[in-house]
């Protein structure tokens, strides 16, 4: 089933390419100072606390049950968005 044989008879094994799946990050940058060190904490029931180590912020929000962190970092950027940032 895995084998091919090429011109000439000799039987070889067909190569397997492996796709390699992207993680999604748990280290974001701050959308106040444009840091990377914001870490999201989010609860299996929706609550999410965003700290950032170098500037301090520190907001408690909370998104739907479930969601992961690239959800919960959309929501704090929404949150933001009508601030003055910077």
């Amino acid at each position: 089933m895995g084998w091919i044989i090429g011109m000439g008879g000799r039987r070889r094994k067909r190569k397997i390419v492996l796709k390699t799946k992207r993680t999604p990050p748990k280290v974001f940058r701050c959308p106040i100072c444009e840091g990377f060190p914001l870490r999201l904490d989010v609860e299996k029931d929706g609550a999410v606390i965003a700290k950032c180590a170098y500037c301090g912020l520190t907001k408690s929000f909370s998104v739907a049950a479930g969601s992961e962190p690239i959800d919960a970092y959309y929501a704090l950027l929404s949150m933001l968005g009508g601030e003055n940032l910077g």
